[in-house]
């Protein structure tokens, strides 16, 4: 299933292939943490049931080689709101 993660100004927004898109405003995320292997945790501070996670395999768009690099890019869209 692709996912696509766009920057949308002051939210990241989340495309999954045949689903609705799914809006995180930056302020809440707390912390994007690597999971094993290729997961990404997108802590948004309201207890574990609200976490949102990422397959680094199945992201499309931003392109990346590795689950460090697309956390990078993420990184950098988080820093873009400030």
């Amino acid at each position: 299933m692709a996912t696509e993660i766009i920057n949308n100004g002051s939210s990241l927004k989340l495309i999954t292939e045949g689903g609705t898109p799914r809006f995180i405003m930056k302020a809440q995320i707390v912390e994007l943490e690597i999971l094993r292997d290729t997961i990404i945790k997108i802590d948004i501070g309201q207890g574990a049931l609200y976490n949102v996670y990422v397959d680094q395999l199945e992201v499309t768009n931003p392109p990346s080689t590795s689950v460090e690099e697309l956390r990078d890019k993420m990184v950098e869209m988080l820093q873009s709101a400030a």
